[in-house]
């Protein structure tokens, strides 16, 4: 490193300590005394940006958010080559972007920055994005704030960053109380103010710098409504010159007072307030302090709801709308199950599985669900008439004997593959006492065929409301999906499914859940078998009509890993295309087609069907699986599958202590 280098870094470590001390006229300055130095220099891509997030963190606090934007724009093309760098830059930018639009969401900055943190998988840093999408959606929508927050604080939880994760949790508190402010007519919404509190109350800010201490201290004295440490806050930002902090805890003072039925002490601090709200947000919020004031004046109970927050009436319903309502509902049913929290499943939980034995009596590993009996189906239109695949218009009697002769071959293409053996053979089960048992797992090949393009009676439906948003905001042409980025007329439908059946999973509904090929567990995967003619339609709970949104249905593919979560790379996706466009099949896949489904038709009728269709029957499967690709899958397995697998089994408590999956000894 050369001496310029050194002296630029000395300065901006300097202008960093003046900033997390809450100096910001010293941290301005100094940035100003580099810029001079610097300035207009080639300088290395890491000094670039180091000098960009200092200016965008003071950007942000002092509320010159246009200037933060335009630097950021200007600068960031020198930094794109490094994504970790540019994501927390782009987190800036979406930051700023938000405080300018503080009464809606601004989400394309937001958007790009999770699509390149869902590509690096980085735990920290997905964790940085979530909170930030969580302070995005707060101001309209709080049970997506909710769902994102505990988002963060599961990412942190994994990585061990117990400072984060308390971080994360002080944001939920303020989340929970504003939601509470939104809904306290209802009582269910006083279980969020009760969390809120408890979490103020037994957070330890021990190891924050002192910014964090700052919020975590706001956070604190906003939930408990503690006018005294709030009106000491308001000296403390004034001296501190940021307009952005000033108003915030001002409001807050405000809203504390109504709660505590104090209309007096409001308006004592009132004229303060609105002279500088005023001055952060301009004329777009006068008429809301005039409101205010005569409510105040008239000595009314007032149920004060912070200005930044929608209370209107939405647009036409989006994705964002049911999503939220969603969320909003799993996060209240939290709190519902009392002392039974621990048989149901929480956020921690997504993307897990559960063994659990199916009404044949074979045992699946079923994905963990949110809420209790809810399944979600996305579509991108809407049709009056909403059937499996085998029964859609224009399959003839001889096209649906050609599925099942698919569907045979392909089940005997996935019975020579060596993880679908481990699976049906059985996994072992380790009890505490040492004891130990093989649980054989079911392999659901019609359910994978499903998955996997051949048709069949079933419709899929999953437990995981975004994957239904996914299938609602794309289309699909040659297996590949886009976004819906144009507009469109014609509005997407989000179905909401749900049975009571009276012993875990009913015979309609079954799971797929976690199988030898990941995708239909990537999917959290059930589905419902369906009878000729029966229609999807008439047999759900909700059929939720929405209005398609560019920017959501970005938002929504980017949080999926542009659909690479969902569709990670398989083995079986090449030979099922192969099975599926192939005018040819095995003797084998034909024979047990005739035996599993047409058992009471004449032979001669079935030969029919191959003839009118111009199938070929030949002596061999048509696709299979090479001794290599076995020995590779078997060595996956190995290295890096069966711990993968594991980490997604939640294994339940049992009488006499917890269980524990293994891999069934080579020997047996």
């Amino acid at each position: 490193m050369n001496n310029r280098a050194k002296q630029a870094i000395e300065l901006l470590d300097k202008c960093k300590d003046a900033i997390n001390g809450i100096d910001h006229v010293a941290g301005k300055a100094l940035l100003s005394e580099f810029d001079s130095k610097f300035g207009g220099k080639e300088l290395v891509s890491d000094i670039i940006y180091y000098r960009l997030s200092l200016g965008s963190e003071l950007c942000f606090r002092l509320g010159e958010y246009k200037e933060g934007i335009a630097e950021i724009d200007k600068y960031i093309s020198a930094i794109r080559a490094n994504i970790k760098q540019t994501i927390k830059i782009l987190v800036y930018k979406s930051k700023m972007e938000m405080m300018l639009n503080r009464r809606g969401i601004s989400i394309s900055s937001l958007s790009e920055t999770l699509g390149l943190a869902e590509l690096i998988g980085d735990m920290t840093i997905l964790g940085n994005i979530y909170m930030e999408i969580s302070r995005m959606f707060s101001a309209r929508y709080s049970g997506l704030a909710l769902y994102f927050i505990r988002k963060a604080e599961t990412c942190y939880e994994k990585e061990g960053n117990e400072k984060l994760a308390s971080l994360a949790k002080v944001d939920r508190a303020l989340i929970s109380y504003t939601a509470y402010l939104l809904n306290r007519h209802i009582d269910d919404y006083k279980n969020l103010k009760n969390e809120a509190e408890r979490i103020v109350c037994e957070m330890d800010d021990t190891d924050y710098d002192s910014f964090e201490k700052r919020h975590a201290r706001f956070v604190k004295a906003y939930v408990l409504r503690d006018t005294t440490d709030l009106k000491q806050q308001i000296s403390e930002a004034e001296r501190n010159g940021a307009l952005p902090s000033i108003c915030i805890v001002e409001e807050a003072y405000i809203a504390a007072c109504i709660e505590n039925g104090d209309n007096n002490a409001a308006l004592v601090e009132f004229d303060k307030y609105a002279r500088s709200a005023e001055r952060q947000h301009g004329s777009e919020i006068r008429n809301y302090l005039l409101e205010l004031k005569k409510s105040l004046e008239s000595n009314s109970r007032i149920a004060y709801i912070p200005w930044h927050i929608d209370k209107g009436p939405k647009e036409p319903t989006n994705l964002f709308d049911i999503l939220d309502h969603l969320s909003l509902g799993e996060e209240l049913w939290r709190y519902k199950q009392g002392s039974f929290l621990g048989l149901f499943h929480g956020i921690e939980h997504e993307g897990k599985f559960e063994t659990m034995v199916m009404p044949d009596g074979k045992t699946s590993l079923v994905p963990c669900n949110l809420a209790f009996n809810d399944y979600y189906r996305g579509q991108s239109s809407y049709y009056e008439d909403c059937y499996p695949s085998l029964y859609r218009k224009g399959m003839t009697p001889a096209m649906q004997f050609v599925e099942r002769v698919k569907y045979e071959e392909f089940k005997l293409l996935i019975s020579e593959y060596p993880i679908t053996k481990i699976f049906s053979g059985g996994l072992y089960v380790n009890y505490p006492d040492g004891s130990s048992d093989s649980v054989s797992l079911n392999i659901d090949s019609l359910a994978l065929a499903q998955h996997y393009g051949i048709k069949t009676e079933l419709i899929d439906v999953t437990v995981d409301k975004f994957v239904a948003a996914f299938f609602s905001s794309t289309t699909c042409k040659d297996d590949i999906y886009t976004p819906i980025t144009t507009p469109q007329q014609e509005p997407g439908v989000f179905y909401h499914y749900a049975e009571i059946p009276l012993s875990g999973i009913s015979s309609k509904l079954r799971a797929v859940g976690l199988q030898p090929f990941s995708r239909p567990g990537e999917q959290a995967g059930f589905v419902v078998e369906m009878l000729p003619k029966e229609n999807f339609n008439k047999i759900v709970r909700q059929v939720i009509p929405f209005q398609h949104d560019p920017e959501i249905a970005e938002f929504i593919f980017n949080y999926t890993n542009r659909s690479v979560k969902l569709f990670p790379k398989s083995i079986l996706k090449e030979k099922a295309d192969d099975i599926k466009s192939s005018d040819k099949f095995s003797r084998a896949a034909f024979d047990a087609a005739c035996g599993e489904f047409y058992s009471d038709v004449d032979r001669s009728i079935c030969l029919q069907y191959i003839k009118e269709c111009k199938i070929s029957i030949v002596d061999s499967p048509i696709v299979s699986f090479t001794e290599d690709e076995k020995q590779e899958c078997l060595k996956q397995w190995e290295n890096k599958g069966f711990q993968d697998t594991q980490r997604k089994i939640i294994c339940r408590f049992s009488y006499n202590g917890p269980t524990e999956f293994k891999n069934v000894p080579k020997d047996e």
